[in-house]
């Protein structure tokens, strides 16, 4: 008798643990997507701008022997190859947390709290933009005040919802919340993630 009973408990106990489910939770699946593809972007960017201005003038002889490759050991390239691998770093930080925060696993709560306090970085990154006055050849001073005050909107409002996850990823009971199997996201989501970083490392080993 009880084994023909268990199975109408079961679907009940399902829902509800759906139900219980929070709904930042989705935010921020979708919030550190998003922010590891534009981290990945930008370092590729990063890259592309090196290739363009230092790159192009370096050749390589019968010999193996490089010339024309002493602007690559100059002070400013070097800091950009640093800003490129840590843009890289921090872009798979933010896929890290995606994975394991849609799966429910151990390191959940860590990279989700280290994804998220990373992402505070748009609040200081937004002032730096906001007082920036960029004079572009050919584009209007207006022009690129009103796009780098845009995009200073941007990093402050990201930044806003990640502090909004970082106090409630330190709660004590958000262990408890976060690491449950059946607080997994959809696969297509995940398949996605996946295939944005195979497609960008794909280019980025191309273009090296």
């Amino acid at each position: 008798m009880s084994e023909t009973i268990q199975p109408f408990h079961r679907p009940a106990e399902a829902r509800s643990v759906r139900d219980d489910r929070p709904r930042l939770v989705p935010l921020m699946l979708l919030h550190f997507a998003l922010a590891g593809v534009v981290l990945l972007l930008a370092a590729g960017a990063v890259v592309g701008y090196l290739y363009a201005l230092h790159f192009t003038h370096v050749n390589i002889n019968w010999n193996l022997r490089l010339s024309g490759a002493d602007q690559i050991y100059d002070a400013e390239t070097q800091l950009l190859f640093a800003l490129a691998l840590i843009l890289v770093a921090l872009g798979l930080l933010q896929f890290v947390a995606f994975r394991t925060l849609s799966a429910g696993t151990a390191g959940a709560l860590r990279a989700a709290r280290a994804a998220s306090v990373t992402l505070l970085a748009g609040f200081p990154l937004a002032v730096v933009i906001w007082r920036l006055e960029l004079d572009l050849p050919g584009v209007p001073l207006s022009a690129t005040q009103t796009a780098a005050r845009v995009l200073a909107g941007i990093l402050a409002a990201q930044a806003l919802f990640a502090l909004l996850y970082s106090v409630y990823l330190f709660l004590p009971g958000a262990r408890r919340v976060i690491h449950r199997e059946r607080f997994a996201a959809a696969p297509r989501l995940r398949r996605a993630g996946v295939m944005v970083l195979a497609v960008w490392l794909a280019a980025l080993v191309a273009g090296g």
